[in-house]
């Protein structure tokens, strides 16, 4: 996986991958709830796409960094 500070991370396991990333740590954790069905649905009825796999990830500020932040500011 490439985020947007242009290094690669790797991730394994089988399945489709979720992920939240830190833009000011740059720690990603994997997350489980799944959004697919709906964007799924969309995209093969609306795009006429067939979908074989997907990655989502969000890009943020994690809760530690915010903390730092608040004992710092």
């Amino acid at each position: 996986m490439v985020f947007s500070d242009k290094v690669t991370y790797y991730y394994y396991g089988n399945g489709h991958f979720h992920y939240i990333y830190c833009v000011k740590c740059k720690s990603f954790s994997r997350f489980d709830m799944c959004f697919e069905e709906k964007l799924s649905e969309y995209i093969m009825q609306q795009l006429e796409f067939d979908i074989l796999d997907h990655t989502l990830y969000f890009e943020g500020i994690c809760k530690d960094c915010k903390n730092r932040s608040k004992k710092n500011g």
